[in-house]
């Protein structure tokens, strides 16, 4: 997991990994200023997408850990503000909630993790194969959150 934000350049670490995601930021941006409404927006085909969205958050406990295989994720938070707990276990370490299809897997909760906040303007970049747990409200009381995901396709 890597931390930026949309108002400062792309970190070099990240900017390195594709090019794919110099065009993700620019979109993103793009979307944010045109206050696009939720939905998914295709920007190169299945290499890269933005999808908006808006949700409740959830408690830690109703939370489940997802990783992705072949997309790497840009959440940014637009509206609101909410926890993205990292596991601090291997992904064969986790309990499967469900198995592995189109690009994802599930997993459920546990105690070994750390949390990152993000709110307006923050953006959290997870790589392929680092389970997540997003949508987890920050004081265990669920709120309204509007939020944008980018999907950079690296493997």
């Amino acid at each position: 997991m890597k931390i930026a934000y949309i108002d400062r350049p792309i970190p070099e670490d990240i900017a390195e990994i594709s090019p794919l995601f110099a065009r993700a930021f620019g979109e993103m941006e793009r979307l944010l200023k045109e206050n696009a409404p939720d939905g998914s927006y295709t920007v190169e085909g299945e290499e890269l997408f933005i999808n908006v969205m808006s949700y409740e958050t959830k408690p830690r406990e109703q939370g489940l850990f997802e990783a992705h295989r072949a997309y790497a994720d840009i959440q940014m938070m637009i509206e609101g503000e909410e926890e993205i707990g990292f596991s601090t276990l291997s992904e064969g370490s986790l309990e499967i909630r469900e198995p592995y299809k189109y690009d994802y897997e599930l997993y459920n909760m546990t105690d070994a993790y750390t949390g990152e906040r993000i709110c307006q303007g923050k953006l959290c970049v997870i790589l392929p194969d680092e389970p997540h747990a997003p949508g987890i409200a920050p004081d265990g009381c669920p709120k309204r959150v509007r939020k944008m995901v980018a999907k950079v396709k690296l493997k």
